[in-house]
């Protein structure tokens, strides 16, 4: 035992996605039930493409050449540490500085500067909406998901502003890695990631970022042997997992259960908690047929009442008590196959294998990977966990759906010939409908 999964994980590496809801008291709050909804024409639409195509140029600009500026030593300038340095930057580095490992970047971006080709970042995302009305509005990406787009176009824009053959982002989208793990739907995943396509089409972000589906490329790349080796290896693994944290729970045991793992695992207490913080979080993205109604009122209804305390086994509601206990039985095996499927891609390194030059970055902090904010600093949540929003002094961000109060509507239309009638493409603060200086786009019609 013990022999394949130890230290498999770092010290500094944050499992626990910031998406969780499991921080929020959510018995106290309420979901935004009755916004007068806003209309935007299709003009309006572009202008909010053309206004974050424009805030891309301009920041991406101004930030590569306060960087050359302060590094430029004429003929012997190094350009490799320029590039360095631009990936470094506060605006779009997660975590430490000195845990991103500047020499390994430093050394990537030389092999690929030595043969005057474009740097290569390849990063895993892009999954689809985790499927929670408290966190997201629908299954189809909506702004969350453009601005985030966008951030990475700014990366490789960035670095093109010093060096002519720029950067290429390889997103490995992984909704079908963990589609059997988690549960999703195929046409969640299928319809979210044609939408992300034409979202990158629209900021013209094809030239900047190659998007491929992450099981469809290794197996066509690296075959049915490697497929083989990989399944055999997660077999492995997850007996190992099973043996720690056993894979059945009783839900009306659970926070003893946890409690037992910690006290009885004390030689591999780091795993432990990670192992449980992962649970927590996923917790919030598992998905169950009973709480998909297509009534939204009684959708929202019912899964407000799950979440609000997700393991309270005493509820006198029969059917909430039986929705939690399954998906709190559920998560926990959906757990063990998750973290087993990590470790089984952190051993064999399929993605290294494709992609050897690239630098490989995440979302979390994760020894030697360059770790990305995937929308602003002013927000960990990554875009697929949220909604997307525009605050009252014109800011774009990413919020979960519970925390957008009434002060903010959601927007309607057709975008991009994309149908967002059902599901808000966005929400806006109220007082940004009056203050036209802040207002980057068209004309707002109240329905």
């Amino acid at each position: 035992m013990w022999l394949i999964v130890k230290n498999i994980f770092d010290k500094q590496e944050v499992l626990i996605s910031c998406s969780s809801l499991n921080t929020l008291k959510l018995k106290d709050m309420s979901i935004n039930n009755n916004p007068v909804p806003i209309k935007i024409e299709d003009k309006g639409f572009q202008k909010l493409i053309d206004s974050i195509k424009n805030d891309i140029k301009t920041s991406s600009q101004n930030l590569s050449n306060a960087i050359f500026q302060k590094h430029f030593q004429g003929g012997n300038t190094d350009i490799d540490k320029i590039i360095t340095e631009i990936l470094l930057a506060k605006r779009y580095r997660g975590g430490k500085r000195e845990l991103r490992n500047p020499a390994l970047l430093y050394k990537k971006i030389k092999i690929k500067t030595d043969k005057n080709k474009p740097i290569e970042l390849s990063i895993s995302l892009y999954p689809c909406k985790i499927p929670n009305v408290l966190k997201t509005t629908g299954q189809s990406p909506d702004l969350a998901d453009l601005i985030s787009i966008a951030r990475f176009m700014e990366i490789a824009m960035a670095i093109e502003n010093v060096y002519v053959p720029g950067a290429k982002i390889i997103i490995l989208t992984d909704g079908n890695r963990f589609k059997d793990i988690l549960n999703f739907p195929s046409e969640y995943i299928d319809g979210y990631q044609e939408k992300i396509k034409i979202f990158i089409e629209a900021l013209n972000g094809k030239r900047y970022i190659v998007f491929e589906d992450y099981i469809s490329l290794i197996k066509n790349e690296l075959g049915n042997q490697y497929t083989s080796k990989k399944n055999r290896l997660f077999l492995k693994v997850k007996k190992e997992y099973v043996n720690i944290f056993l894979p059945k729970i009783e839900a009306e045991k659970i926070e003893e259960h946890m409690l037992h793992i910690i006290l009885s695992n004390k030689q591999n207490l780091e795993l432990c908690q990670k192992f449980l913080d992962l649970y927590k979080s996923l917790i919030f993205s598992t998905y169950v047929k009973e709480l998909d109604l297509k009534d939204k009122k009684s959708k929202e209804e019912v899964s407000m009442k799950v979440y609000e305390d997700i393991f309270n086994f005493s509820n006198s509601n029969k059917h909430i008590l039986e929705i939690r206990k399954k998906i709190v039985e559920k998560t926990w095996e959906q757990t063990i196959d998750y973290i087993s499927e990590i470790t089984t891609g952190r051993l064999l390194k399929p993605v290294e294998k494709l992609y050897p030059e690239s630098i490989r970055c995440d979302m979390h902090n994760i020894s030697d990977r360059l770790t990305l904010y995937s929308v602003n600093r002013s927000t960990k949540l990554t875009s697929f966990h949220g909604t997307g929003y525009i605050d009252q002094k014109g800011h774009m961000s990413v919020a979960l759906r519970i925390l957008l109060d009434n002060k903010y509507r959601p927007v309607f239309g057709t975008f991009l010939g994309l149908s967002y009638k059902n599901q808000p493409f966005f929400y806006i603060h109220s007082d940004l409908i009056n203050n036209i200086k802040y207002l980057p786009f068209g004309m707002f019609h109240i329905k």
